[in-house]
């Protein structure tokens, strides 16, 4: 049985790799791990191999939309069966029916559960605002990406916040997967921006300062021929490429679709600049893995990219919206080498120092021991008690 589990959506997704970084990384420290993938689609490719080839054990629980009861039920009962020490729900929605489940008289396992809050605060609503809310007072203790996203929900919520049931624990990366680039003789200049295809994430003003771009007298297209390249899908595709056509764009802009996460990786080290037009974000792994493979970074002046990116220092921050803003500043990038080396290694610094997955893992651990041995109190008022957890390395 896993002395933790994971519970996260099964698509491709911040969730997923977050839970199944963790995941692989507690395990190979000699900390059991388990993921129940849950959610309205089936668990992607990608997540089903790291866990058969790494003896994590899991299940995926597909729900219909709606209230799905009969998959809530299922969840209880998976909790059941693992019994977990802990559970880590990387949602609102499932941490509720985790805590609910522990709760119940007929439970046998109480496990120790734990929100780890993902959702971007300028993108929830009301009801994401309520059920973040509940999920934190229900659960024994909430993670937080970044202290400036534990402020704005604690100023949110006031009267339902106890921040000493809180902590801040960021994303983190395996840094060995992403080597430092090296420069060569690509034949085009590729920018490049991943990220699920909806409302969330704006690829349209980055379809459009890429026509502003590929027009423009400032690029000399002697040096090297321009390609966008998107990665990623979503309800929006069919939209987007329409509007690629109509701009005359077809030869120049590639849909990739989702990648595996060896392929993605292998795509953005042929880049010369990653972008990331967003409406908000939390704590980006986008942006993460741009800055692990030294890639300069362009993302929107939004909450949870302006308090990560330090604008001309380690990135270029731009207005949501405004193409031509991004067009100049993808301009200054590819048109001066120094500058996009300069940003690139700032990056790849920042995520050296604070976003190295084994240092995360150990950041958890200790929050878990803390946890388990009753020094944190849970929202019934009493301690939960168990075992400590020993990890065989320290970063």
């Amino acid at each position: 049985m896993p002395d933790i589990i994971h519970i996260c959506y099964p698509g491709i997704g911040g969730q997923a790799a977050v839970a199944t970084g963790l995941a692989l990384e507690g395990s190979r420290a000699g900390v059991s791990h388990g993921i129940i993938f849950y959610g309205v689609e089936p668990t992607a490719e990608q997540y089903l191999t790291l866990c058969e080839e790494n003896n994590i054990a899991h299940k995926t629980i597909v729900k219909k939309p709606g209230v799905g009861l009969g998959a809530r039920q299922a969840l209880s009962n998976a909790i059941q069966g693992m019994a977990p020490k802990m559970v880590i729900s990387h949602h609102h929605d499932t941490a509720i029916s985790a805590a609910c489940s522990g709760m119940l008289k007929t439970s046998k396992v109480k496990p120790v559960n734990v929100f780890v809050e993902h959702h971007s605060n300028a993108l929830k609503t009301q009801k994401d605002w309520v059920l973040g809310a509940l999920a934190h007072r229900l659960t024994d203790h909430t993670v937080f990406l970044t202290e400036e996203y534990r402020k704005i929900v604690h100023a949110r919520s006031e009267f339902l916040f106890k921040e000493d049931r809180t902590s801040v624990i960021g994303n983190g990366l395996e840094l060995r997967l992403y080597p430092r680039r090296v420069i060569s003789d690509f034949k085009y200049t590729v920018i490049g921006m991943q990220g699920r295809m909806d409302s969330g994430k704006d690829f349209e003003s980055v379809i459009r300062a890429f026509a502003l771009l590929s027009q423009s007298a400032d690029y000399d297209f002697m040096v090297k021929p321009l390609r966008l390249e998107l990665i990623g899908d979503g309800p929006d595709r069919t939209k987007l490429e329409a509007l690629v056509q109509e701009l005359k764009l077809t030869e120049l802009v590639s849909f990739t679709g989702f990648l595996s996460h060896q392929s993605l990786i292998k795509k953005m080290q042929t880049w010369h600049a990653a972008v990331l037009m967003t409406e908000g974000e939390t704590l980006s792994m986008a942006i993460l893995e741009a800055w692990a493979l030294q890639l300069p970074v362009i993302s929107t002046r939004v909450s949870g990219v302006k308090e990560l990116i330090n604008d001309h220092f380690d990135g270029l921050l731009v207005e949501p919206g405004d193409s031509e803003e991004l067009a100049k500043n993808l301009t200054l990038v590819l048109n001066n080498n120094a500058t996009a080396r300069r940003l690139g290694m700032s990056g790849r610094e920042r995520v050296e120092q604070e976003f190295d997955r084994r240092k995360i893992w150990r950041s958890y651990l200790d929050l878990m021991n803390k946890l388990s041995t009753g020094s944190d109190s849970t929202p019934r008022g009493k301690a939960k008690k168990s075992h400590q957890l020993t990890s065989s390395y320290s970063p």
